[in-house]
């Protein structure tokens, strides 16, 4: 009797994904590493949010909720809810000024 491992894919589009046939095989797919692309981006919106703190009516609550969310992102076991929430706020009171609001969507988009 033959050993038969093959794999057939049919029926349309195969997007993506990893395909292994074996004994004792094992596979292990990370997502690619952004941290220190937001790191740069959480520092541009600290950058931006000194820079523009007299445009915003709560800069000083901004500032809060970056350093909670920045606390949250550097965190061993965040806090997935107190994270997004933090970013929700800040989105919120960024919003009148137009290069913050771009650096802060930037974070969210790193995020996931």
């Amino acid at each position: 009797m033959r050993d038969d491992r093959s794999v057939h894919i049919s029926g349309g589009t195969v997007s993506g994904g990893q395909i292994n046939t074996g004994d004792h095989v094992t596979m292990n797919q990370a997502g690619q590493d952004t941290a220190p692309e937001l790191a740069a981006a959480l520092d541009r919106v600290a950058e931006l949010l000194a820079r523009h703190a007299a445009e915003l009516p709560e800069a000083a609550r901004a500032g809060r909720d970056l350093r909670d969310l920045r606390e949250e992102v550097e965190s061993a076991d965040p806090d997935l809810p107190r994270r997004n929430g933090a970013l929700a706020r800040l989105t919120q009171r960024v919003t009148v000024v137009t290069p913050l609001l771009e650096a802060v969507e930037t974070v969210r988009n790193l995020l996931g």
